[in-house]
């Protein structure tokens, strides 16, 4: 039995550095993901498109609106202030403002007829995000913590102390009705195990989730609050140089490799 969650989180992030299936996953401890804060994300990324965009100095996050305003520009011949106001329902004043921002920061490019056109190194290196929350026993709140996440991400999971294990046995309908998944952890041996598997969402390009992939791409750049079991990203400087190699794929639990 765990004493308090922060002693179950410290186990939680011990196990992901051992036993995460993706050899490709940067694990993120307390990351904003939508208008919360996820006690861990795991995030899949693409090493060249990450090396591709840091070699571009596209560090920084971008904005919903941002993101948003970029989804609107072709790469060919690039679009129109006005086409991207009828797209978006911006107005003049501050579609202005994203546009001056996002060329000033070498997001996007003005072509000679004054069109808008993304920067070819622009890309999203975070390809895939799964959140994971830490209860000890409040069933209720996990939900809805989880529930929350679910919106920016490809999936969400909620990890309890397995002596409460009846408590969540008996809301299973309610995990598996909104998708999320369950991971329960033993006490004595801290071997933490699928209850329930989640919904994996197919989410495209929705604004929420890239918003995600922004923000986890920011933080790993920057450098995360806490030591992190990723590899240094390629072409990425510090400060996540120093970080602890990821495991291999060998290296993982069978049972987790379906994660």
């Amino acid at each position: 039995m765990f004493t308090d969650e922060s002693t179950l989180a410290a186990v939680v992030s011990e196990w992901l550095q051992d036993r995460w299936p993706d050899p490709d996953a940067y694990v993120v401890p307390e990351q904003r993901v939508g208008r919360r804060i996820a006690d861990f994300v795991v995030a899949r990324v693409d090493g060249e498109a990450a090396s591709r965009r840091s070699s571009a100095g596209l560090d920084r996050a971008l904005t919903p609106h941002e993101i948003f305003v970029m989804r609107q520009l072709r790469s060919d011949c690039g679009t129109s202030e006005a086409a991207i106001a009828r797209r978006t329902g911006l107005d003049g004043d501050q579609l202005r403002r994203i546009c001056r921002q996002l060329v000033l920061d070498g997001f996007a490019e003005t072509t000679c007829s004054r069109s808008l056109r993304p920067n070819p190194d622009f890309v999203v290196p975070v390809r895939r995000v799964v959140t994971i929350e830490v209860k000890l026993s409040d069933w209720r709140s996990a939900l809805h913590q989880a529930r929350a996440h679910s919106v920016c991400s490809h999936a969400s999971w909620v990890l309890f102390d397995s002596m409460h294990e009846g408590r969540f046995s008996r809301v299973h309908h309610h995990y598996r009705r909104d998708g999320i998944g369950l991971l329960g952890a033993d006490g004595d041996s801290h071997e933490i195990d699928v209850r329930l598997r989640p919904r994996q969402r197919r989410v495209g390009s929705r604004v929420e989730v890239l918003r995600t992939a922004e923000l986890v791409w920011e933080r790993l750049v920057r450098g995360p609050a806490t030591r992190s079991p990723q590899t240094n990203l390629p072409g990425v400087p510090a400060p996540i140089e120093d970080l602890e190699a990821r495991p291999t794929r060998s290296q993982s639990s069978r049972t987790l490799a379906r994660l």
